[in-house]
């Protein structure tokens, strides 16, 4: 049945895909009872999920015959993010974004995680992110997983950038595009170098309001009130 609605082409991206199904939802239901506990104030979970291929990785996963290009793979990001500005045009973020990468590259099925400490800076509907983890994870396995098989990647630095547009749904709901690029470097040497990534997003706020003096913003930038009746 599974070679029916997967081509034996895509069952590495299949397996992945099933195996993974679990994860987004355990981390979509902790950032959620995060955000509705945490103190007052405006904040936002943002999840993102895309595609994802590996330059030059061979460094990082030890790799002796690699092509210097992956194919594409899978890409997961989930982020807590704080806003800490009321102006109407331009905002300035910070947030906690936990990264997956997985990839294949002919018969190795490499992935890497990352927990990325994260600024934003959002002018209307555009942002730019930069990001830095210290703490990063590598797989390397001749089948498809998650977490099994997981190590610490020893004396690893992570680097990323990102720039992306949203669009406002709802006043509490974004949906977004992005492209974000990663480097990783392990003793001054650059591998993966980068990870490219092409992203969908979506955007949950938690303590905007419509209303002045509520002590929070009034409303996401990318919020346009004309879209909406009333207002809201």
């Amino acid at each position: 049945m599974a070679s029916t609605f997967c081509p034996n082409r895509y069952k590495s991206l299949c397996a992945k895909g099933g195996s993974f199904l679990a994860f987004v939802v355990t981390c979509l239901i902790a950032t959620h009872v995060t955000a509705q506990s945490s103190i007052a104030g405006a904040f936002y979970t943002d999840v993102q999920g895309g595609i994802s291929q590996f330059r030059s990785p061979e460094a990082f996963f030890g790799i002796e015959d690699g092509a210097g290009v992956s194919d594409l793979g899978l890409a997961f990001n989930i982020g807590l993010f704080k806003s800490f500005s009321n102006s109407p045009k331009m905002d300035f973020q910070l947030g906690l974004q936990y990264r997956f990468d997985s990839v294949t590259q002919g018969a190795y099925n490499m992935a890497t995680h990352a927990p990325y400490l994260l600024a934003r800076i959002q002018v209307m509907a555009l942002y730019v992110s930069g990001g830095i983890s210290p703490l990063m994870y590598k797989r390397f396995s001749g089948a498809p997983g998650l977490i099994d098989g997981l190590t610490p990647a020893t004396g690893a630095l992570g680097l990323m950038g990102e720039a992306g547009l949203l669009w406002s749904v709802t006043p509490r709901f974004s949906l977004g595009a992005a492209a974000a690029a990663q480097w990783v470097t392990v003793n001054g040497s650059a591998s993966p170098a980068p990870i490219i990534n092409i992203l969908g997003s979506m955007r949950f706020y938690y303590g905007f309001s419509n209303e002045s003096g509520s002590g929070g913003r009034r409303t996401p930038l990318e919020y346009e009130g004309w879209r909406y009746i009333g207002g809201q």
